[in-house]
């Protein structure tokens, strides 16, 4: 009923019968809004005077009724329930829903949203708020105006606006570390051994969420022997360099995640998205990485600095490459040849 009504038959495991037809035309504008109303409020007993004088409140109290039985009769031929049971539970005096045999994107936003709110730590509130947000797929039942779907309406608006404050307060909430003593006013213990990644941009933001993505990549970039080149690729602004950063800040400090201590202690980013040509490409990196070079062999002089930076911390580095997919892969594969010379 968020963004329009529509009505998908279910399995008997609960996911959606994708092999059964959705229903999002109905016969009567009324019909539509008895079902809405019904489902919107499963768990009552709907008096049938109350939902005839609801939607036919110029007819007489037989005739509305009538148009009530009719209503039902239909909506059970259009969603293909039998004429007794099924989805709708009637007597001589009230109909309602049977339990359990509905499921609606209203009661999963307010569950969502619910228990969002009531979350006790912010990073799993962020999470969560995150979640309920994206279930919030439009307002409820749009182009309906009845004063009941208007007080439900913004019922549920205000609920939305109130979760996506919170989100808002947590995404302002600055974390990062300024000079590993405060945080945007927050105390933060000196930390002899923090590691952060080299010309990384500093993001005023909290990142959530691509958890299975980053334990992946640790995990790819934790096995013996390594992998040399870890490659994430998407469309763009889909926030792969942000992914990336995460990715290499999680393998310089693993130990704070609850893994073992990352494989890496120095990591450096390199922008790449000037980048044309092979030439381009080593030009770029040894500018980004303060490298320099009087001679020819550019690439050379790359890695030695960072086998020198790897000596220096006592462990492997990491160099995260962003905008390289913009060299095409022949360029790659022929700055790549190269590489055997320098195996460290």
């Amino acid at each position: 009923m968020l963004g329009g009504l529509r009505v998908t038959p279910i399995c008997a495991d609960g996911g959606a019968n994708t092999r059964a037809g959705a229903v999002e035309q109905f016969r009567t504008h009324k019909a539509a809004l008895l079902l809405a109303r019904l489902a919107l409020f499963p768990t009552r007993a709907h008096g049938r005077e109350e939902l005839a004088d609801l939607f036919w409140p110029e007819s007489s109290t037989e005739r509305g009724r009538a148009h009530l039985t009719q209503s039902l009769v239909y909506l059970r031929q259009a969603l293909g329930e039998p004429r007794t049971g099924g989805l709708f539970v009637s007597d001589h005096k009230t109909v309602r829903v049977t339990r359990g045999q509905l499921q609606t994107d209203v009661a999963e936003w307010e569950a969502a949203a619910t228990r969002a709110l009531s979350a006790s730590s912010d990073d799993e509130q962020c999470g969560l708020l995150t979640l309920a947000l994206s279930r919030y797929t439009g307002d409820l039942l749009p182009g309906f105006y009845a004063d009941w779907v208007c007080d439900e309406r913004n019922r549920l608006a205000a609920l939305r606006d109130a979760v996506r404050e919170r989100w808002q307060e947590l995404q302002a909430a600055p974390t990062l570390v300024l000079d590993r003593r405060t945080a945007f006013g927050r105390s933060q213990p000196f930390e002899a051994e923090t590691r952060t990644i080299a010309k990384a941009p500093l993001y005023l933001t909290r990142f959530f969420g691509r958890v299975a993505e980053i334990e992946n990549a640790c995990w790819l970039l934790r096995l013996e022997p390594p992998v040399r080149l870890l490659t994430l690729i998407g469309m763009g602004g889909i926030g792969k360099t942000r992914l990336a950063l995460q990715i290499g800040q999680a393998t310089l400090d693993g130990d704070k995640t609850g893994q073992a201590a990352g494989p890496f202690r120095w990591a450096a980013l390199v922008p790449l998205a000037e980048a044309r040509t092979a030439a381009q490409m080593e030009a770029l990196m040894l500018d980004g990485l303060g490298v320099e070079n009087s001679g020819t062999d550019g690439l050379g002089a790359i890695v030695r600095m960072l086998n020198g930076r790897a000596a220096q911390y006592s462990g492997r580095v990491l160099l995260i490459l962003d905008n390289l997919e913009q060299l095409g892969m022949r360029r790659l594969l022929r700055w790549r040849a190269s590489l055997p010379a320098y195996r460290r």
